[in-house]
């Protein structure tokens, strides 16, 4: 594939997605994702833990969601976080999780915000911080234009 192939498959893929034929859909997204469209791996990741195009595959979508979530694509990061979390496709790892969902919080990600949240509350990957869990928590809720209320 030549530089821009990546893109253009990405663009297929997403008009294949749009058209519901995920197979199409999860094959394009694959090779622009082997051409480096970071984008492209989310969304393949996204396919395989929804079971769409073919079986769901919680490892398969770890993988794609890895290589996204190193690009810096803040949805893949929370994503990761969570499948270290609950031990999605990956062995179950606290710590990486709390390192997968933070970088996606840096980035002002609501979802990534709201998943440090509860980790910070739960003391899941770190000691228990309730002021910590409730900012994150805020975040989110501020994001979706709901009013924060949270007590210690």
């Amino acid at each position: 594939m030549k530089q821009g192939d990546g893109e253009g498959m990405y663009l297929l893929g997403q008009t294949f997605a749009a058209g519901e034929d995920y197979d199409k859909a999860r094959r394009a997204y694959q090779q622009a994702a082997e051409a480096g469209c970071a984008e492209a791996a989310h969304d393949l990741g996204v396919l395989y833990i929804e079971g769409r195009g073919g079986p769901q595959d919680h490892a398969q979508a770890a993988v794609w969601f890895r290589k996204a979530a190193e690009a810096g694509i803040p949805n893949s990061q929370a994503n990761l976080g969570l499948h270290y979390c609950e031990g999605l496709g990956v062995q179950q790892d606290y710590a990486q999780g709390l390192k997968w969902i933070r970088k996606s919080a840096e980035q002002n990600f609501a979802d990534g915000q709201y998943k440090l949240g509860i980790m910070y509350l739960n003391g899941y990957g770190t000691e228990r911080d309730a002021e910590e869990g409730c900012r994150g928590r805020a975040a989110r809720v501020s994001a979706g234009g709901r009013k924060a209320t949270c007590s210690s």
